[in-house]
């Protein structure tokens, strides 16, 4: 295991604490409903975080997209 791949989990585990936070403090369902809406939510969302975007980690592919977006010209007339 690498550091890439500890990276990724880092970061699903980030990504996945709030909403876990959120979906059982807030959802105002018996425990049953409120589990099964919390794992559809989090299963996507740790899943999203643990491949990242193109086997990169998410903070390394925000950080090349956020220079490519301050760095682009526009074209015009």
């Amino acid at each position: 295991m690498g550091l890439f791949e500890i990276r990724n989990l880092i970061e699903a585990v980030l990504l996945t604490l709030p909403i876990l936070y959120l979906c059982l403090a807030y959802v105002p369902l018996a425990l049953t409903p409120k589990i099964i809406v919390t794992l559809t939510v989090l299963v996507p969302v740790g899943g999203f975080g643990l491949i990242g975007i193109n086997d990169d980690s998410l903070t390394r592919w925000l950080g090349c997209w956020w220079r490519w977006r301050k760095g682009r010209r526009l074209i015009t007339y």
